[in-house]
């Protein structure tokens, strides 16, 4: 019976018990590790805090910060916003409350000016009705002289043509007594008697003109 030699790994060397401990929260600072052919060998690790390592808190720290940065810088932006915002708001509003008055001044303005223009045509009314009652007034009295010239200018030339007639009658009755009496003063040859007749037809001819008169 052939004879076979086993070859058998080399044993692992017992753990000791009185291997140091890592203590609860403390960094690991090496580990073991079990290399091929049962040789463990030994690495390091990195350290942690808190359950973070050096990159996690770098990470932390950063995000810290930036959240740091955003509470500072958000509210002043916010409030610069609002700010802004507001001073638009009141620009607005001061823009508004400026067309409003301005609005409102002209709106008098024009109020005023009808007003005026109002006052303007009563006035013009007025003058203008004093100016036809006037013109009519002027033109009854013309009216009136015209026909009282026209009465006079009428009884003038009743009065001339009546002063006319008179004398045509005169003449005329003159003439006939002249004649009459030149016939008697032939016929009768009386100078006492025709002078006594001339007298009679002159105060004859004088009395008609008295009445006429």
């Amino acid at each position: 019976m052939a004879n076979t030699t086993q070859t058998s790994a080399p044993a692992t060397p017992p753990v000791s018990d009185t291997m140091p401990q890592t203590a609860p929260g403390a960094p690991n600072v090496t580990a073991s590790t079990e290399a091929p052919g049962g040789v463990q060998n030994e690495e390091p690790h990195e350290s942690t805090l808190l359950g973070l390592s050096g990159p996690g808190w770098v990470s932390a720290s950063i995000i810290v910060f930036l959240l740091i940065l955003i509470w500072k810088k958000v509210p002043s932006l916010i409030t610069s916003a609002l700010d802004k915002q507001i001073g638009e708001i009141r620009n607005r509003l001061g823009d508004a409350e400026r067309l409003r008055k301005e609005a409102e001044a002209l709106r008098a303005e024009y109020d005023e000016k009808a007003r005026q223009a109002a006052g303007e045509a009563e006035a013009i009314v007025e003058r203008a009705k004093e100016e036809a009652t006037s013109i009519v007034a002027e033109a009854q009295k013309q009216s009136q002289q015209l026909v009282e010239r026209r009465q006079k200018m009428a009884t003038d030339q009743i009065a001339a043509a009546e002063q006319e007639a008179i004398v045509e009658i005169q003449h005329t009755a003159a003439k006939l007594a002249l004649q009459a009496a030149t016939r008697i003063i032939q016929d009768r040859n009386d100078a006492s008697h025709d002078k006594a007749l001339i007298d009679q037809t002159i105060e004859s001819l004088s009395q008609p003109r008295n009445r006429l008169n």
